[in-house]
């Protein structure tokens, strides 16, 4: 049977963003055979949230495709975690052509899916959808606790240092709280390329450098998470250097580092994953739908 062919089980996370309904139809569109779609939400989705929830099990309904929802709770990682695993479990056998959606996927949520998708099936397709633009304002703030991701947390040697490997975004107090959680021995930032979202601003190497204040042996890396392998080579080259030390890697730079980050994982299973959550999001956080993404992970 062609790839084509075969029928396609969607995971989408639910979101108020436009991108979020206006994405389903694009890889409804794609993967045409589309047969399930399983919605993650948490229980505190707000009236914003509901209004895509709606659209998206009318457009399924009307197209015969069923939707599976999973109601999972904010900053409870470990539930979490054990709802998405039983969930998977009970579709195990429909996962043949599993499509994970990671636009409006928290990265720990996402991240969750692939390790337990991957324990049934040999790939996974993922896909993301850029939005047309950003806020010109705050996009998200009030960073809570980092906390390792389960299963991911990796190997920690007693007579080993610690580096923090940070994959920068726009919100530079999560490089703050997470130099201060960890206290590490050496930090490496890994910049985003390019001036796309204004992010030569927004991200700027100094931002980030200035929370910090000197407290910790530093040094940077340009990554570009637009590029095929979403910046993969660069974030390898820096995890061979830093070989000497315990190794914390997060990701907040744009939403396809979460696919190169896991893809180094894989490869390098000692690193521990970390995820920040944040408590604020701004309900203007990106206008429309631009460009899309895809891609293959495999297990």
């Amino acid at each position: 049977m062609k790839d084509s062919d075969r029928p396609a089980v969607l995971f989408i996370g639910l979101s108020w963003e436009e991108r979020c309904f206006l994405g389903l139809k694009v890889d409804h569109k794609y993967y045409n055979r589309t047969t399930k779609v399983v919605l993650l939400y948490n229980e505190h989705s707000s009236d914003r949230d509901a209004a895509n929830r709606d659209k998206i099990i009318q457009y399924c309904k009307k197209r015969n495709i069923i939707v599976q929802e999973i109601l999972l709770k904010y900053n409870d990682s470990i539930f979490n975690w054990k709802t998405i695993e039983k969930a998977i479990f009970g579709i195990r056998e429909e996962l043949g052509r599993a499509v994970l959606d990671i636009t409006t996927l928290p990265r720990e949520l996402a991240w969750t899916l692939l390790y337990n998708i991957g324990k049934y099936t040999p790939s996974v397709q993922y896909i993301y959808h850029s939005p047309a633009k950003y806020t010109d304002e705050w996009v998200c703030k009030e960073p809570g606790a980092p906390r390792l991701l389960f299963r991911h947390s990796g190997i920690s040697e007693l007579n080993k240092p610690t580096a923090l490997i940070i994959l920068t975004g726009f919100d530079e107090i999560r490089t703050k709280k997470l130099v201060e959680y960890y206290e590490p021995k050496f930090l490496a930032l890994g910049i985003q390329t390019g001036s796309k979202y204004s992010n030569n601003v927004r991200n700027s190497l100094s931002k980030h450098l200035d929370v910090v204040k000197g407290e910790v042996e530093h040094t940077h890396f340009s990554i570009d998470a637009y590029s095929k392998e979403h910046g993969l080579g660069q974030l390898n080259r820096i995890i061979k250097q830093l070989r000497g030390y315990n190794i914390v890697a997060c990701s907040h730079g744009p939403k396809l580092t979460l696919v190169s980050l896991y893809r180094s994982h894989q490869s390098n299973p000692q690193m521990a994953l970390c995820y920040v959550p944040s408590r604020l999001y701004n309900i203007n956080y990106s206008d429309g739908i631009g460009e899309t993404f895809r891609g293959v992970i495999e297990f």
